[in-house]
């Protein structure tokens, strides 16, 4: 598997390059923050980033490394919306820049890391 994470900022287009490349036959992962921000505000007591950001932070690290270890099943190349290097940016932005949540998330487990990931950052203009 070689695979590519997609980031940059709101509105730049990386959904829109996933559905592309996702309609070519590629195998692509949706962006995990907003599947868990769709799922979790149906929910009465949901956890949302507005309302406990660690907290959200956590469960969506969770699905990343649950994206990560279906993509190392396969073979060819994988595209991801956003990657765990968004948390760390998400929580820097959030005011939780060196807390021990940030160090927790980085005990990575060995079987999702992989040096074969590239980073890919939209550019608009």
């Amino acid at each position: 598997m070689a695979g590519y994470i997609i980031t940059g900022g709101p509105g730049s287009g990386k959904s829109t390059l996933i559905e592309g490349l996702r309609q070519h036959g590629f195998r692509c992962y949706s962006e995990v923050s907003r599947q868990l921000i769709r799922h979790q505000s149906m929910a009465p007591d949901g956890v949302l980033p507005w309302k406990n950001l660690p907290a959200f932070a956590s469960l969506a690290f969770d699905a990343m490394i649950d994206q990560h270890e279906d993509a190392l099943g396969s073979s060819g190349i994988c595209f991801f919306d956003r990657g765990i290097p968004d948390i760390f940016g998400y929580l820097e932005a959030g005011g939780y820049r060196g807390s021990r949540l940030g160090y927790e998330l980085c005990e990575v487990p060995k079987t999702t890391v992989d040096d074969r990931i590239t980073f890919l950052n939209t550019v608009t203009g």
